[in-house]
Formats: structure tokens, C-alpha cells, sequence
């Protein structure tokens, strides 16, 4: 099977005279027309120069490591220790030194044979065309140009002459810019913060309805017909068909395959934060609605959740930064592109609003002030935690918006999934540790019974919806066991629980499995990206002539 193998990716590459042959690329960054590293950068350090190429202003920089995952060639990473400045993004430069003084970069003024060349695109391409059609002529029939005009990225300013399929090469056969799907994204994570928000409401307004069904309408990808669905059954195929930010994913790795897509940089801290943030950002809905129906116990409660987790949760995201003194930087600029600009400035107003209506509320509550002082002071209290309310349904949804728009395949396939995971088990999660902290109360219990059983079709609903090998980390890697575990606590597990009417048990267990599926969802994104998705393969008549040779 191997040796077939191998006959199979030299017959995609050969041209029947010579069994063997290396081919070559110089792996530098593409300075895309649409740079998804660019439109990622929170902190305006990435940017276009006057030369058309891309470049990272190191000053700038504080390693965020966002643009790291939002690159479809995998071209760009985190400087790591010790080399000088480390913590910050680097990659190729395209020598803006040196073009600034009239130079051409330096890998062209020194290749000897001239295989690396600079110089106006379009005479650049012309010629290209020319040498494509000389080496078709001589044999050389898979012999093209890679310059992918039509995908989102509209060219490249780095492109190359292959004498095979891109994939060979270790190149995304249609890039794509992550963020030209943010829409779909923001849409379930805007969705779902106002679902999120009604149920809440109709909660307290009928305390004594049973937990209503919830209806999840979500767009399955389009099957291939019966025959491709076989060959990817026996691994000859790449996928189902599903065009992801890096390029179609093979369900096997082949001799030439090799990571496209760099891993995520990050640590502990994020998946920690992701759940911090969302459940603070939820208890805040949760104060607000307490508020208007006279639960004032439950209100300051929350907020108190609330606003710990406005400051736990800047100090993880600093903790994860390569160069955490820099971390104002991501202040500097707003991106609405960039769904680390946005939720930076979510955050940053959500904390504004969260510590100071926490602070009004308690001296108000303990009536510190008289007169028409104290009730100034309760309506800037109100005020205050309505707007701590309204960013926080956003807070707990914009990290599912965050992890769908990179290319990284196992989270970019999920991009309208994971607002939605992360919305119901953000509410979820502030429900039950209120419940853990005494507040039983009938609104609450609601509550706990409709994310579990939403959680529960999500988890259904994951279960059935796999897009092959894309999905791998997802079912059948120590990553996809930690979701399925995490999925298990905080759905079926904590619904059967709450039936019992064993509140703290299934409080905890709602708590545990929100945690446990961040991880796996981050630990995902590692396994993915680590996977080789350039594998090259042939379609099945060249592959049976490849194997009769």
C-alpha cells in the first residue's frame, strides 16, 4: 500500500522519464493582495508600504499571535526565545530596506540562477506565462503559474512557476482570507446574544414555564456524489469537497505532505479567559434582568461575577501576549475586521461599565448616601450595569467569532457553530455557579434546563456534522475526546442531573464541561494545524496508470 502510494505522487509529479525528482519552493511570505495577517492585527503593527509589501512594524507589535493563525500559507510566526525582541511576529520583510534604496531584495540578488527574480508584476507574470507554455511543450503538462487571482486573496505579489499540483509544494490550492466569512460569524454571535438575553428575560417574566424547545437552524455543507464519497473512504481523496481558509484538507498525508498553516500560539490563559469572560459577561445579563424584577440578591451577585471577571480577564489576556508591556497597543486602532480589535474594545468598555456599576450598586444597596444623592446614584448604577449587560452578551459570544475566522480548518468549518456553543455555555455557566453560590430560584432553574438541552443538540449536532479530515481533531484525536467530554458534562450529563433534581451536582457538572471543552476546542486548533493538509493526490485514472507503471 505504501509503495502504491508513492507511485501515486510520483505519477502527479513525474513525467514518465524519471522515477524520482526534488522540487523546490522558497517558502516566503506571499504579500497577498488581500493579506489576512493584515486585516487580523488588532494593533495596526501590520501594514501595507508603499512597495506593495506587507511588513510588521516590530515597535508596534505585542504578540498577540492573531495574525499567526489568520495567515493561509502559514508564513508568519511569534519570535521565540532568546533571539532579540522575541515575543513579537516576524516573517519576510520583502526587504523594504533595501527596495526604499533603489536595491532589490536580497534573495534575488544573490540566487545564480536566477530561479528567484524581481521586478514589475506584470512583465513578471508575462513571462512567467512564456515559460509555462516552454515547459508544457517539452513534456512538463502539470507545469503552471500559482498566482491565486481568483480566490479572496486577489494575487499574490510573491508567486511561482510549479511543474506540479500546489499541493506538492505545500501550497494551498485556493487561499482565502478568513475574515471575508466574518459575516456568517458575527451573525450567530450576534443571534445569539440576543437569544440569550430574551431567554433570560422570559425567565424571570414566566418563572413558573417549563424551559421552552429551542430551534437551531444551521447550514449544512454540500455531500459529493456516492463515488467521490468512496474514494475518500479509502483515502485516495482530499476531503469532501469542503473549501476551507488553507486549501482542501486530505483525509491521509502523502510523502510530500507537510503543515500549511502555522498552530496557535497560544497557551493556557486563552481558553481560560473564554470561559472567564464569558460567564462574567453573562452574569451581568443575568444583574440587569434581576434588577428590573426585584431580585436584588441574585443582581448583586452576579455583578460581583461580573466584575471579577472584568479584571481576570485583561490580566489573562496579557499574561498569553509575547510582549505583555505592549499590551496598550491593541487599543491603539480599531478594526472591525479584526474579531481581536473588536472584542479587545468589548472588553475594555464591558470592564468600564461592569467595576463602576458594581461599586454604585453596593453603596446604593447599602443606602451609604441619603436623599436624592442615593437615587442618582441607583439610576448610575442601572445605567451602568444595562451597559455592562449589553456588551457582555457580546463578550461571551465574539470568542467563538475569534476562533472561526483563521485557517485554521477545525475551527473555520465551525465559524456559525461556535458563537453559539459559546453563548449558551457562557449563560449556562453564570447560572450554575449562582445556583452553586444559593440562588435557587425558579428563573434560574429555567435557565439551567434549556442550555443544557441546547448544549445537548449542539453536541448531536457535532456528532453528525463532520467534514472529514478537517474534523479530525474534533472526533478522533485526544483533542475531539476532551471536546466529547466537555460537550457530555455540560449537556446530557448536567440535564440528567437537573431532572434528579440534583442542582449542585449538575451546577458542577455544567461548570466542568464548559471549562474542559474550551481546552479541547483550543487543543483542536493545535492538532489541526499540525496535520499535513498539502498531501499530493491524483484523480483516479492517473492513479490507476500510475500503479500499472
Amino acid at each position: 500500500q505504501d509503495q502504491q502510494k508513492g507511485q501515486q505522487i510520483v505519477g502527479s509529479l513525474g513525467d514518465g522519464r524519471d522515477p524520482f525528482r526534488w522540487v523546490f519552493l522558497s517558502d516566503v511570505c506571499k504579500h497577498c493582495e488581500e493579506a489576512g495577517c493584515l486585516e487580523a492585527c488588532p494593533t495596526g503593527s501590520i501594514v501595507r508600504t508603499e512597495v506593495g509589501s506587507v511588513l510588521v512594524q516590530d515597535d508596534v507589535c505585542n504578540g498577540c499571535g492573531y495574525c499567526v493563525v489568520s495567515c493561509p500559507f502559514g508564513v508568519i510566526d511569534r519570535r521565540p526565545e532568546p533571539l532579540p525582541d522575541a515575543g513579537g511576529a516576524f516573517k519576510c520583510t520583502f526587504c523594504y530596506d533595501r527596495q526604499k534604496s533603489g536595491l532589490v531584495p536580497a534573495c534575488a540578488k544573490v540566487c545564480p540562477t536566477e530561479s528567484i527574480v524581481f521586478g514589475r508584476l506584470d512583465d513578471l507574470r508575462a513571462r512567467a506565462s512564456q515559460r509555462v507554455q516552454q515547459l508544457k511543450q517539452n513534456g512538463y503538462d502539470d507545469a503552471q503559474l500559482y498566482d491565486p487571482l481568483e480566490t479572496s486573496v486577489r494575487g499574490i505579489h510573491a508567486f511561482f512557476l510549479l511543474l506540479g499540483g500546489p499541493e506538492a509544494y505545500g501550497l494551498p490550492p485556493k487561499p482565502q482570507v478568513p475574515t471575508i466569512y466574518l459575516k456568517s460569524a458575527w451573525s450567530s454571535a450576534i443571534a445569539t446574544a440576543v437569544a440569550a438575553f430574551i431567554a433570560v428575560l422570559c425567565a424571570f417574566v414566566w418563572p413558573r414555564s417549563a424551559p421552552s424547545a429551542t430551534k437551531m437552524c444551521m447550514t449544512d455543507e454540500q455531500r459529493l456524489d456516492q463515488l467521490r464519497e468512496q474514494a475518500w473512504d479509502k483515502g485516495v481523496v482530499d476531503g469532501r469537497g469542503v473549501d476551507v481558509a488553507g486549501g482542501p484538507i486530505p483525509r491521509k498525508a502523502g510523502y510530500y505532505g507537510k503543515p500549511v498553516v502555522k498552530p496557535p500560539v497560544w497557551t493556557w490563559e486563552i481558553p481560560v479567559y473564554f470561559f472567564v469572560g464569558g460567564l462574567s459577561g453573562m452574569s451581568a445579563v443575568i444583574a440587569v434582568i434581576g434588577l428590573i424584577f426585584q431580585q436584588g440578591d441574585v443582581a448583586r451577585t452576579a455583578m460581583w461575577l461580573a466584575a471579577i471577571g472584568a479584571i481576570l480577564s485583561p490580566i489573562l489576556l496579557i499574561m498569553d501576549l509575547g510582549r505583555p508591556s505592549l499590551f496598550l497597543n491593541m487599543l491603539r486602532v480599531f478594526k472591525y475586521q479584526s474579531p481581536m480589535s473588536v472584542g479587545a474594545w468589548i472588553l475594555f468598555v464591558f470592564g468600564g461599565c461592569a467595576a463602576p456599576g458594581l461599586v454604585a450598586l453596593e453603596l446604593h444597596a447599602h443606602q451609604t448616601f441619603a436623599g436624592g444623592f442615593d437615587q442618582f446614584l441607583q439610576v448610575i448604577a442601572f445605567l451602568l450595569i444595562l451597559g455592562s449587560a449589553f456588551w457582555g452578551m457580546f463578550l461571551a459570544t465574539y470568542t467563538g467569532v475569534l476562533l472561526g475566522a483563521t485557517a485554521i480548518p477545525a475551527w473555520f468549518l465551525h465559524r456559525a457553530l461556535l458563537p453559539i456553543h459559546f453563548g449558551v455555555a457562557s449563560l449556562g455557566s453564570a447560572v450554575a455557579l449562582l445556583e452553586l453560590l444559593g440562588h435557587r430560584i425558579v428563573p434560574l432553574a429555567a435557565l439551567g434546563f434549556l442550555t443544557a438541552g441546547i448544549q445537548t443538540l449542539l453536541w448531536i449536532w457535532l456528532e453528525i456534522d463532520k467534514h472529514g479530515a478537517a474534523d479530525r481533531a474534533l472526533h478522533e484525536k485526544g483533542s475531539g475526546w476532551l471536546i466529547r467530554a466537555g460537550e457530555i458534562l455540560l449537556g446530557p450529563l448536567a440535564l440528567i442531573l437537573g431532572v434528579a433534581n440534583l442542582v449542585p451536582l449538575a451546577a458542577i457538572s455544567f461548570l466542568l464541561g464548559a471549562l474542559i471543552s474550551r481546552f479541547g476546542w483550543a487543543w483542536a486548533g493545535k492538532v489541526c494545524a499540525r496535520e499535513a493538509p498539502s498531501a499530493t493526490t491524483l484523480p483516479r485514472s492517473r492513479a490507476r496508470y500510475a500503479n500499472k507503471r
